[in-house]
């Protein structure tokens, strides 16, 4: 899916490399292996390598405390008041929810 949406609409991966799905298949207390054809990950080709040595699912509720705390950035603005970038406001307008189930991520 990463893929697709890299090549459809220009997206850059986040927290989708090698090292966040290392993190995220030691994390989730259940261990479903993967199934599927195996993908290229021309973002992270070390990616593909680990997702085949380690045969894991991580759902997205396995690191949703991580991504949470790396979309809580927030910045001081001088009248004193903490706010978001304009960058984070322009991303979480435009970003879609999508509903699927269950929350795999990778």
């Amino acid at each position: 899916m990463t893929n697709q949406l890299i090549d459809r609409y220009q997206a850059e991966p986040w927290q989708m490399s090698a090292t966040d799905y290392l993190v995220g298949s030691r994390t989730g207390a259940e261990q479903t292996p993967l199934n599927g054809r195996p993908q290229t990950t021309g973002w992270d080709p070390e990616l593909a390598a680990a997702m085949q040595r380690e045969d894991r699912v991580v759902y997205e509720e396995a690191v949703a405390d991580s991504l949470l705390k790396s979309m809580s950035v927030t910045t001081i603005c001088p009248q004193g008041r903490a706010d978001r970038s304009a960058d984070q406001r322009s991303v979480a307008a435009s970003t879609p929810v999508i509903n699927r189930s269950p929350r795999q991520l990778f």
